[in-house]
């Protein structure tokens, strides 16, 4: 379930960029920005307008559960976020996003710069976009079922391993055939990674704390992929080439992988309810 809300994300990726380059190409950036700006309100605030917290509020059952069967679960199984706290799985978990963010962001703003460089054309450069999220819905799709079949852990580091491979053929990566292809397999990986955290952290701690613990998550991860474009910028800016760039983004996706191998189910002080097919 988590990989097909995170497919609207992808959806998102692969649409947008063109219709956003047909913007700025037919009127100017401006112009663009209003227009999204628009759609983005009245989308947001209408698609909020039918979200429910649970089917209760509608006087419903579940899909698929008939009354007999439906046993609630109880929201307070799991950590609590102090014992997350003090867990030093969580902080793997939080390295191991650090990582993840300060590739993803990177190659999100540097990507079209670096095709450009290569003397792409712009709507060429915008496509690369669209082509990680068209990927990114497979890999969303691919690995959410992985999770339901061998875990979260395994998923992740199975991803890692595509991260990995992407970034080491980015190296050697200069005609468009090329790069078209690294995208394609980045753009896998970077879809699975952000439909894997929520499983993970219900995977690793429950669910008694998994508002408090994912956001937790997406601050130290997010905080790299805010210092990641930057120190790609600088280093661009030094030498005149991404060359370096992407050798350290080579590096981070290792740790990342060795990171994922070290992860283990932590156990609560006290017993609590596994969720079926979550942990």
């Amino acid at each position: 379930m988590s990989a097909v809300v995170k497919v609207g994300t992808g959806a998102g990726m692969l649409i947008m960029p063109l219709v956003s380059t047909w913007l700025i190409l037919s009127h100017d950036w401006r112009y663009a920005y209003s227009i999204l700006a628009i759609v983005i309100m009245i989308g947001v605030f209408a698609g909020a307008l039918f979200l429910r917290r649970d089917p209760a509020e509608k006087g419903l059952q579940p899909y698929g559960v008939s009354e007999k069967d439906f046993q609630d679960p109880k929201v307070d199984s799991g950590y609590t976020l102090q014992q997350a706290l003090r867990s030093k799985q969580l902080w793997i978990v939080c390295s191991i996003y650090l990582m993840i963010w300060y590739c993803t962001q990177t190659i999100m703003i540097h990507i079209v710069p670096h095709a450009l460089d290569l003397k792409f054309s712009a709507p060429q450069a915008a496509g690369m976009i669209s082509l990680i999220g068209a990927a990114s819905i497979v890999g969303r799709l691919v690995m959410g079922s992985t999770v339901d079949k061998a875990g979260s852990r395994r998923a992740l580091t199975i991803s890692f391993a595509v991260l990995v491979a992407a970034f080491s053929w980015l190296q050697v990566a200069k005609d468009p055939w090329s790069l078209y292809l690294f995208v394609a397999i980045y753009g896998f990986a970077h879809g699975a990674f952000f439909a894997l955290m929520s499983p993970l952290i219900a995977e690793l701690f429950g669910i008694r704390s998994h508002g408090s613990i994912f956001g937790i998550l997406l601050f130290v991860g997010q905080s790299g992929g805010a210092v990641g474009p930057i120190v790609a910028g600088r280093i661009f800016d030094v030498t005149q080439s991404y060359q370096l760039v992407f050798i350290v983004l080579l590096v981070a996706s290792v740790i990342g992988l060795v990171l994922s191998t070290l992860l283990r189910p932590v156990k609560a002080k006290e017993e609590y309810l596994t969720v079926k097919g979550v942990g």
